[in-house]
């Protein structure tokens, strides 16, 4: 099989130095890789062929090539022409090998013969598995319907592709979601529209065609990013099957930054027991006037019969879902099977009503194991919430009811903590608990949670900041204050703050005095500036010449993320 689209003729044009394409003639590294590759030099064997980026590029195929051996990486361009003293035939065997392709393509909507070549390409290679297909133009027709011909004989496992405007094309789009429910191998799969398009991307018949096909599809994981589908019923009642119908569909992550149709949201929850899906994000656009999709999306989550994860995330700030949600939610979560829930919440500070509903939903989940709450203003704050948990859980407690009781693993952000009331028994099963930290961790906000059973506690900088947060308390109250909140503790990890090497030593030094976390065994800091030259306290600590209690600090050194 040839795999260049050029008559298999290949030449060797030159070098990338500095982001320019330097004559092979000029340079000193296009003259080792000539030696090397084409005379039978022994260090062609350790030429890393697994990974390449293909580009059209000033309307020439241009390959980037990523060459790794004898410990220098080097980038090389090759062009279709004429050439009569370079044997390419290595070269193409090696070509064959490729499993890794980054595909960056320019405008080819005027050239259906290169479009239908480039289809074969990614169809025919043997090996290929993994394939990222950006069209920052367009691509021809005949590209889609090649490609939806001769799918099945692909390997591709991993498909992440931007997406043309297709909103004008019926036949590209009907052929792209062929294609996609037709790859025998495909399971993971990312479609995202290009940057810059105002309404959508794809025409109807793409959401109506791969709904027809769609428990043909062998798609495990789904990442979409969607078009704006709020003037488009029949698109969305599509798009909603699709998802329903896929047979091997386990990970769904939806992101509508714009809109959907209510037409979504009824079709998703009167078919959602037949999905597949273990783990949902969900990312949406405004429900808060939209009571009947607010009621749907929870009915949706809710009878889906094997869904165990769930991330739900709403804008910050705003008021995103209608009441109706937790109500919903709230009367059907006894039902539901989800076992680790991350919520990113409305303000409900002026909502009690809704406030208590959320409050039941995740008292009532009997499989709940894992919550993380992030509540951008207030959760929870009025007194009859507050009633209504304790009175649950006392409830739960009575009856036997599981409840609440299978809720080991909390996670909770310093604003969160800020607002944090007296939840009854709620969390009194929580063993594992993260407080993940905004800019900086102070004391008065660990105090305001009890844990009486929690024998883990991580604090973190808070994962969606662009900086680490700072720790400025000072560390001889530390053991005091973990011991008010969490008395049983048992190991206790800072990851990703700036700590740095002083501070590490005096938090160390405070857990070397005389203290009542009597169980606490392990300290761990990942990630918190420190370095190798705090390796002999560690070693210390470790033998047991500073602290009596502890008999173990970790240590993974490193600049915090973020």
């Amino acid at each position: 099989m040839t795999v260049i689209p050029f008559d298999g003729v290949i030449v060797l044009l030159g070098v990338f130095d500095n982001g320019g394409l330097i004559p092979i003639a000029e340079s000193e590294a296009g003259s080792v890789l000539l030696e090397s590759c084409f005379q039978n030099s022994p260090r062609f064997t350790n030429v890393d062929f697994s990974t390449f980026a293909w580009y059209f590029v000033d309307s020439r195929f241009l390959v980037v090539w990523m060459l790794v051996f004898v410990g220098v990486e080097y980038r090389m361009g090759f062009d279709g022409g004429t050439v009569s003293n370079l044997d390419v035939c290595c070269l193409k065997d090696k070509l064959n090998l490729i499993e890794t392709l980054d595909i960056r393509l320019d405008n080819l909507s005027e050239r259906p013969s290169a479009s239908r070549d480039l289809a074969q390409l990614i169809c025919k290679m043997p090996h290929l598995k993994n394939l990222t297909l950006h069209t920052a133009m367009s691509l021809h027709d005949d590209f889609y319907s090649t490609s939806s011909l001769i799918a099945s004989s692909a390997k591709i496992e991993t498909l992440d592709i931007r997406l043309d405007d297709l909103s004008r094309r019926p036949s590209a789009s009907r052929d792209l979601a062929q294609f996609i429910c037709k790859l025998p191998h495909l399971k993971n799969l990312i479609l995202c529209e290009q940057k810059g398009y105002d309404n959508s991307s794809l025409h109807d018949d793409f959401y109506s065609t791969s709904s027809l096909i769609a428990s043909s599809a062998k798609i495990e994981t789904l990442d979409i990013r969607l078009d704006d589908l709020s003037e488009r019923p029949s698109a969305s009642r599509n798009f909603a099957q699709f998802i329903c119908k896929m047979s091997h569909l386990k990970n769904l992550t939806l992101d509508a930054p714009m809109s959907v149709h209510d037409d979504f949201y009824s079709t998703s929850s009167l078919i959602a027991s037949s999905a597949k899906i273990e783990t949902l994000k969900i990312r949406l656009g405004d429900l808060s006037e939209r009571p009947s999709a607010s009621r749907d999306l929870a009915l949706f989550i809710c009878k889906m019969p094997q869904l165990k994860n769930l991330t739900l995330t709403l804008r910050q700030g705003r008021c995103m879902m209608n009441s109706e949600f937790y109500s919903t939610s709230s009367s059907l979560a006894s039902s539901t099977k989800i076992e680790t829930l991350d919520i990113r919440l409305d303000d409900l500070s002026e909502r009690p009503s809704a406030s208590r509903d959320l409050a039941q939903f995740i008292c009532k989940m009997p499989h709940l194991k894992n919550l993380t709450l992030h509540a951008p203003m207030s959760l929870f704050e009025d007194f009859d919430t507050s009633s209504t948990l304790m009175a649950l859980s006392a409830k739960d407690n009575q009856s036997g009811n599981k409840g609440s009781a299978t809720l080991t693993e909390l996670t909770v952000d310093d604003e969160t903590l800020r607002r944090w009331q007296d939840y009854g028994s709620m969390f009194d099963n929580v063993k594992r608990v993260t407080i993940q930290v905004r800019s900086t961790i102070t004391y008065d906000v660990i105090r305001r949670i009890h844990l009486p059973e929690a024998t883990e506690l991580t604090i973190q900088s808070d994962e969606f900041r662009d900086r680490p947060a700072n720790f400025h308390e000072k560390p001889t109250s530390l053991p005091d204050v973990l011991l008010n909140s969490f008395p049983r503790l048992v190991k206790v990890t800072f990851s990703d703050l700036n700590i740095g090497n002083s501070k590490m030593e005096l938090i160390l030094q405070a857990f070397r005095s005389p203290h009542n976390l009597k169980n606490l065994k392990t300290i761990r800091f990942i990630r918190c500036g420190t370095d190798e030259r705090v390796d002999d306290v560690t070693v210390a600590c470790n033998e047991g010449h500073i602290m009596e209690v502890v008999h173990q600090v970790e240590v993974v050194h490193g600049k915090p993320r973020g």
